[in-house]
């Protein structure tokens, strides 16, 4: 089986689950024993170290330059921000390249902002496949429905309408389309008819690390919040109503993951009773601390990796239910769901007392992701995907 596999960043990125998303399906790939070729752009991210590293997943290793478009470019163009920044000359003409030299049995892009391509590849007899991350039109519905802010809902109401339309417009060119959520899963299958879906689930590895009843009372938020909709669900959060009960219950919130300086010092600075400490190598050891994992995403959509990685800790999850996308999760079992922030902290304050029900919780959460979310349940869509021909 030969694989030209597209992607659009740096694999082996830790700090990003977009990439941590997609070493784990070239290692799958690699597994089924498919012939490779990684082609990626590149604006400087890619060391030669990293290089080296990929060829344990790859055959072949080649990279596109790759330069930011200008923020009016991407604002006046009829492309979605994500797509317009990455329409590139130059990637197409290497994939046709790719195409002519070699005879690929699929070509499998990686992300919607990339999908444009599949108007431009040469035809051939190979198949293609997009590794979808999540429903790009799901996520824009949400930022412009539920953002705080007039002007931005405007912004991201037309960005809502440029995705959709050329969501569907390139989707349908696929022969396969893979999806990291159920609810994902459930939007391929009746909006793109002509694609073929599949339940392609990041990969958890189940940790052992049980809960410490002598620890102060801690919470833990873990995620990136370099991205704007990232920062308002937080400061949302943090400036609900009723957050100083956090206070007065002695309990504190650690906000872990990628961060500016001056969001952290802000945090910091202005919240009793919250401690921020950006970027770390390894979170295990805020989640030793912790007994119980939140997920305030309002704005944004799909399968949040954050939610695989506190099960995978043995750590009952509190989450705003529209969070929530695996429909096999279910409230008051899987995790405690609450329908704003303020009845979010309710639910922490409710449960962190309740020893029995954090037991039971965490118990029932690891054993369906035990075997939904396992590096099996990976290798076998990926079996199905590439190992079987559409009917």
């Amino acid at each position: 089986m030969k694989i030209l596999f597209v992607t659009y960043s740096n694999p082996l990125n830790s700090r990003s689950g977009d990439a941590v998303y997609t070493l784990d399906v070239l290692a799958g790939l690699k597994k089924l024993g498919c012939f490779i070729s990684f082609l990626s752009f590149n604006n400087g991210e890619f060391e030669e170290s990293d290089t080296l590293k990929l060829y344990n997943y790859c055959n072949e290793v080649d990279y596109v330059s790759f330069k930011k478009k200008s923020k009016i470019s991407l604002l006046l163009s009829v492309y979605p921000l994500s797509i317009a920044n990455r329409r590139s000359k130059k990637l197409v003409r290497k994939i046709n390249h790719y195409l002519r030299q070699e005879a690929y049995d699929y070509i499998v892009i990686n992300h919607f902002k990339l999908s444009y391509v599949i108007r431009f590849i040469n035809k051939g007899k190979h198949r293609t496949v997009l590794i979808s991350h999540n429903i790009e039109t799901n996520l824009a519905r949400s930022l412009f429905q539920n953002t705080s802010s007039y002007v931005k809902r405007i912004l991201y109401y037309i960005e809502y309408l440029k995705v959709k339309v050329f969501e569907k417009r390139y989707l349908n060119g696929f022969d396969k389309i893979t999806a990291i959520s159920d609810l994902d899963l459930m939007h391929i299958k009746n909006t793109f008819v002509k694609s073929k879906g599949y339940f392609l689930p990041p990969k958890v590895k189940i940790r052992t690390l049980p809960q410490n009843n002598n620890l102060l009372k801690k919470v833990i938020l873990c995620g990136s919040f370099m991205w704007d909709p990232k920062i308002e669900n937080l400061l949302r959060l943090i400036n609900a109503k009723n957050f100083n009960r956090i206070v007065e219950n002695d309990i504190e919130l650690l906000i872990v993951g990628t961060a500016s300086e001056d969001l952290v010092s802000k945090v910091n600075s202005n919240y009793p009773g919250v401690r921020m400490v950006g970027y770390v190598d390894d979170t295990e050891e805020f989640y030793k601390q912790s007994s119980i994992a939140i997920v305030p995403e309002l704005l944004g959509g799909g399968f949040k990796m954050k939610i695989a990685e506190a099960v995978s800790y043995n750590r009952a999850i509190v989450a705003l239910r529209v969070a929530i996308t695996d429909l096999q999760m279910i409230d008051g079992i899987h995790y405690i769901g609450a329908d704003s922030f303020e009845q979010m902290i309710e639910a922490i304050l409710e449960l962190i007392h309740d020893e029995a029900r954090i037991n039971f919780i965490t118990k029932n959460a690891r054993e369906l992701f035990i075997n939904k979310y396992s590096e099996e349940a990976v290798n076998n869509t990926l079996k199905e995907v590439f190992l079987t021909e559409v009917s």
